[in-house]
């Protein structure tokens, strides 16, 4: 049997977690931007439509607009990828 740990009264609360109430743990992420990894849904089905529809718009340009975070640039290095050019924006 290994030897015995004194736990905290409240393990929520401990130096570890800086009484945060919750534990962090270090994870791992690599960022991955391809076609493959954008996740496609009710509120962005349409702007990723267009992106392989690409020349064939029945409009000169799409503009992705939305709020931070919501996959603005993803769609642009998917459209970039997809003609590959360079892709230099955000994101």
């Amino acid at each position: 049997m290994g030897t015995p740990m004194a736990m905290p009264a409240r393990p929520d609360m401990d130096e570890a977690n800086n009484g945060r109430g919750q534990l962090a743990f270090e994870l791992s992420h690599t960022p991955a931007h391809g076609e493959g990894d954008f996740l496609v849904g009710e509120g962005n089905a349409t702007a990723h439509g267009r992106i392989p529809a690409y020349p064939h718009w029945s409009e000169p340009l799409t503009l992705l607009i939305g709020p931070a975070a919501s996959g603005k640039s993803h769609l642009a290095r998917i459209f970039a990828d997809l003609q590959r050019r360079p892709f230099r924006g955000g994101g």
